[in-house]
Formats: structure tokens, C-alpha cells, sequence
């Protein structure tokens, strides 16, 4: 089954989802973005591009630039790794990367023992810290209470304009395990997005979609969260079996190595 029949499969349900009924359950609506029609075809969508030309791209135009991309990141990922002889850890920065690591998750080529993907919520809205040192200490914690392990080699994947989110959360990183080395790998709208240096940019016009309209895949977690041990600290994805958006992206990705 194509991406563009899986689209259809979907779409009803997740126009319902967007337009509030009862059947489409769970959580995660309330950042799900605006109500869409049922009318037949495909359902458009108003993307500002950097330089802020309105584009209309479809559900199902999105989902294939998703899928498409997160494999080509996994699959030279995984190259480098079996040519190198040395794992590699993904770091899925939060909300704004989160569905494309779920695609990655989900393509016949992940080989977990190779390159591994760890989802960690990080939180910062684009302050920078007034103690940068103490939120490495207390991030750390964190990450030892949930006995997180990364290889040597980590990939951060993130949506990257200041910079002040990526590089905080390689700072706590390096704080917590000195011996990694991090490379840093920026999914944005567009080209010239980012503020600082990254190691390698994509440039995906339908990015803010998956970033900030659809339901989060991950859980918010801010600085002000880090010490609070009332607070989870929840290192999985959230509400995917409510999200037909999510559900789409799975189903794709497993059968990608027959689509393409």
C-alpha cells in the first residue's frame, strides 16, 4: 500500500480528531492546530516558508516528505556506523524531530544495536539558562534515574533556530557522559534558519506541521521541571494510539522498503 492510499485510509479519522468527535479519543488534541473539512480529496494546508511566500501542501504530500527524508537520515546514519565499526546514538530532541525519529523506528533497515534512537524531552522555548551548570547537574539526574546509555557517537536531531535548545541539551549530555562525541543535525523550514553552526541541515518546508501542529509525540519538560521528582520525566512517545497522524507514519515506515 502506497503512502498516497495510506493517506486515504486515514484521513477521515484524523479530520475527525481535528474537528473534536468523540471517536477520535485521547489526548494531545489541544495542540492538534485548527478543524479541517471532510469534503472528498485531499485536505490543504497553509505552510509559511521562510521567506514567508504562503505554499499549500496536502496531509499526504507532508507524511511522503516525512518519510522519504527520515529514511535517508537513518539509512547514511546506519552506513556510517557499519563502515566505521562504531554505534550511534540518536538523540530525538524533544517534540519538533519527534515524528520523524518515529518513522525511523519504524523502517525495516532500524538496527537498534547499530544506531539506536533515545527520545529526550528538553524544553526551552528559546531562553538561555541563567545557571547552565546546575541544569546539566539536575538533567543528569534525570537521565541516571531512567539508566539512559548512549554510544560514544550521538546524533541530535532537532529543529535548531537560536540554537539555545540543541546546544543546551549538549551541554547536559556532555556534562552527564564527558566521553561522547555529538554531532548536530538541524530539520528546519528552510535553509538559513539556524542561528548557529550545525553539522548537516535539511531543509523540509513541512517541518513546522510535525513541530508544532499536530498532537505532541513528546512530553514538554522544562528547566524549572528537571529537579522536581513529582514531575515524569517520560522518555517514550505519548498518545500515539490517539493520533491517526502518527499512526499513518508507522504503517508507511514498515512497508517503505516496498513502496520505494
Amino acid at each position: 500500500m502506497s503512502y498516497k492510499e495510506k493517506y486515504l485510509k486515514y484521513k477521515t479519522k484524523y479530520l475527525q480528531l481535528k474537528g473534536g468527535s468523540s471517536s477520535a479519543g485521547g489526548g494531545g488534541a489541544s495542540s492538534s492546530g485548527g478543524g479541517g473539512s471532510s469534503s472528498a480529496g485531499p485536505r490543504e494546508i497553509i505552510i509559511k516558508k521562510f521567506d514567508e511566500t504562503p505554499t499549500q501542501y496536502t496531509i499526504s504530500e507532508c507524511i511522503q516528505e516525512l518519510i522519504v527524508n527520515s529514511f535517508e537520515i537513518y539509512n547514511n546514519l546506519l552506513k556510517k556506523a557499519k563502515d566505521t565499526n562504531k554505534p550511534i546514538t540518536i538523540v530525538c530532541g524533544g517534540q519538533s524531530p519527534s515524528y520523524y525519529c518515529l518513522a525511523m523506528m519504524n523502517f525495516s533497515i532500524f538496527d537498534d544495536k547499530l544506531v539506536n534512537i533515545i527520545v529526550l524531552p528538553h524544553s526551552k522555548n528559546g531562553k538561555k539558562s541563567s545557571n547552565q551548570y546546575q541544569e546539566n547537574v539536575n538533567y543528569c539526574e534525570r537521565l541516571k534515574e531512567k539508566n539512559i546509555i548512549l554510544n560514544d557517537n550521538v546524533v541530535i536531531i532537532d529543529g535548531v533556530h537560536s540554537g539555545v535548545g540543541i546546544l543546551s541539551l549538549e551541554s547536559a549530555l556532555k556534562h552527564c557522559y564527558p566521553n561522547i562525541n555529538v554531532t548536530k543535525i538541524a530539520i528546519n523550514a528552510n535553509y538559513g534558519i539556524n542561528e548557529i553552526y550545525v553539522n548537516q541541515v535539511y531543509a523540509l518546508p513541512c517541518e513546522p506541521l510535525f513541530s508544532d501542529t499536530f498532537p505532541r509525540l513528546v512530553q514538554s519538560f522544562y528547566p524549572i521541571e528537571f529537579n522536581n521528582k513529582d514531575i515524569p520525566f517520560i522518555t517514550e512517545f505519548i498518545n500515539i494510539h490517539n493520533n491517526p497522524i502518527a499512526e499513518m507514519i508507522i504503517d508507511i515506515a514498515k512497508n517503505f522498503h516496498l513502496v520505494k
